[in-house]
């Protein structure tokens, strides 16, 4: 009989032990078993398009906003000549 007490005293803290291990594991990640920036399936991630070489320019005046990007292959200076005439037509038209 005391084996049988002994035995099930083991097997009772293995259990534990296997419930606290459980426990303890972190949650998968966001995005699904891939992770975040995971595409669908199991392919490589999905990279986000590199940033834009253009000027932008942002421009608010009450309830008026005004925003202005540039080609990547165009100045700065030759994008402002281009939008100047405009943005002097929207300030006199105020």
């Amino acid at each position: 009989m005391k084996k049988l007490g002994v035995g099930l005293g083991i097997g009772a803290g293995l259990v534990a032990i296997a419930a606290i291990v459980m426990a303890q594991t972190p949650p998968p990640p966001p995005g699904g078993p891939g992770g975040p920036g995971h595409g669908p399936g199991f392919g490589p991630p999905m990279m986000p398009p590199p940033p834009s070489k253009g000027a932008e320019f942002r421009l608010a005046d009450g309830n008026r906003r005004i925003f202005i990007k540039c080609a990547d292959d165009d100045s700065t200076k030759v994008c402002i000549d281009a939008i100047g005439p405009v943005l002097n037509k929207l300030i006199d038209m105020k």
